[in-house]
């Protein structure tokens, strides 16, 4: 009788052909370019993040979650990962997600689906039942996956950029702990931390000189939020330096062309696939993405342009500056503009946090900034709740605990009255307010001050 044979797992050495030695060389190369496993602070730092997400990962979600999830579960059922064309890297991501899980989720996921695919959002009623099914945590766990994979895959990227800098750890930490961030992706459950990933990932090839990665990266970024078509001028802008030699002239020529060919192909993909859509069927597809661009407030429209044109007259006046330098200000400073003069939701501001930290491997240094902006966050929002926000949507699997709290607006006129002169509510939120403009204001300063960096032309 023979003997059973051991397993390379348990016992004995490595085999002597070298293939496990070589895997294990590759996979510890990759972890070293990161810095991670020579810093033991940083490591610690990313298992004490990785728990706080992961117990929140199972209990929060905001109505738009379901609506996000109901839309992929209807294309899955037609065969067709498109069906809603708007961000199409998103769906895919979200879409293959689904594919996955569905089978660890209740009824297969078929409770994801509202009885009317035009519907923007979901019903009260229908998100009661999806937040009241006994199978909630499990399923907003798995339906947040691919949110908690990018997240962590951003602070390696920026990790990796930052592996030089002396600041590296606040930079990894403001990552890693801030509450716009932790918000977005893993309370509100938006896939935001999708699109800033590419985004880093542009950010650090654009750091090493590698202009067509960059650009390719960023022609994937284009398909992950509507908002990052905004950045496609400042982008182009950025590339565009004093081009004394032909070689320079084609390299940045072909990076732009790549950038338009992926702007080309965000229409190619509504025009093979929007067809299909409901919305489409109804007509509001086209409408929808614009309203997603630039949606928020006419109001706001003027002042904002304004602004993007004096930062695209930066961009060109500063063709001397490194092209992530210039590229991470600009699109930094529009997305300040955008908060400064629109009324916006309370996971947006996540947009913002990639530049500032990426900008630190350029020793731009706006850690006060950052800070005080995300305190003026919190109270912004504590003194602004309504119903969309911190209170009803966001209770998903307490909903029926949650039904009953009481929001800190509601707290605040029982201690200080309705009519409380200079300590009324209104006051109090005016005052948050300008607080949270002001962080902004100080923000954007802070990104133009030429300190830290090389003179311009």
């Amino acid at each position: 009788m023979s003997e059973p044979k051991e397993s390379c797992l348990n016992h004995g050495p490595i085999p002597s052909d070298g293939r496990w030695k070589r895997m294990w060389g590759r996979m510890r190369h990759m972890a070293d370019r990161t810095g991670w496993t020579a810093d033991p602070w940083l490591l610690r730092l990313m298992l004490i993040a990785l728990i706080v997400r992961l117990l929140v990962m199972p209990f929060f979600a905001h109505v738009d979650f379901l609506s996000e999830y109901s839309r992929i579960y209807r294309s899955i059922q037609q065969g067709n990962p498109f069906l809603f064309p708007s961000r199409a890297l998103v769906t895919l991501i979200e879409w293959i997600t689904l594919v996955c899980v569905a089978p660890l989720l209740p009824e297969n996921g078929a409770f994801l689906m509202l009885d009317d695919p035009l519907q923007p959002t979901a019903r009260l009623q229908d998100y009661f039942l999806f937040v009241s099914d006994p199978g909630i945590y499990r399923t907003l766990f798995l339906l947040k996956l691919p949110y908690l994979a990018f997240d962590v895959a951003t602070a390696l990227v920026l990790a990796r950029m930052l592996q030089s800098s002396p600041r590296r750890r606040m930079a990894i930490s403001l990552w890693l702990f801030n509450p716009m961030t932790i918000y977005a992706f893993y309370v509100f459950g938006r896939y935001e931390s999708i699109a800033l990933f590419f985004i880093a990932w542009t950010l650090s090839l654009l750091h090493r000189n590698q202009f067509l990665g960059a650009a390719f990266a960023f022609g994937l970024a284009i398909h992950c939020r509507e908002i990052i078509w905004m950045y496609v001028p400042l982008f182009v802008l950025a590339l565009w330096r004093d081009l004394n030699a032909n070689k320079a002239l084609r390299k940045t020529l072909v990076c732009i062309s790549l950038v338009l060919i992926s702007l080309g192909l965000t229409v190619v993909i509504r025009w093979l696939f929007g067809g299909a859509s409901p919305l489409s069927v109804s007509g509001r597809s086209e409408s929808d993405f614009g309203h997603a661009l630039f949606g928020m407030q006419i109001g706001w429209m003027l002042p904002f342009f304004m602004g993007y044109a004096l930062v695209c007259v930066w961009l060109w006046e500063t063709q001397t500056r490194s092209p992530m330098v210039r590229f991470g200000i600009a699109a930094n400073a529009v997305l300040i503009g955008v908060f400064l003069f629109a009324t916006h939701s309370a996971h947006y501001p996540s947009w913002m946090m990639v530049f500032p930290l990426a900008l630190m491997a350029a020793e731009k240094i706006t850690i006060r900034p950052i800070v005080l902006f995300s305190i003026s966050w919190v109270l912004y929002w504590l003194l602004h709740t309504d119903a969309g926000v911190f209170t009803l949507f966001l209770a998903s699997p307490l909903s029926v605990n949650f039904f009953g709290w009481r929001t800190l607006p509601q707290l605040y006129m029982e201690w200080f009255g309705q009519e409380g002169g200079l300590l009324s509510l209104d006051h109090a939120q005016l005052l948050v307010h300008n607080l949270y403009g002001a962080c902004l204001v100080y923000w954007g300063w802070r990104l133009f001050r030429t300190d830290g960096h090389e003179r311009t032309s």
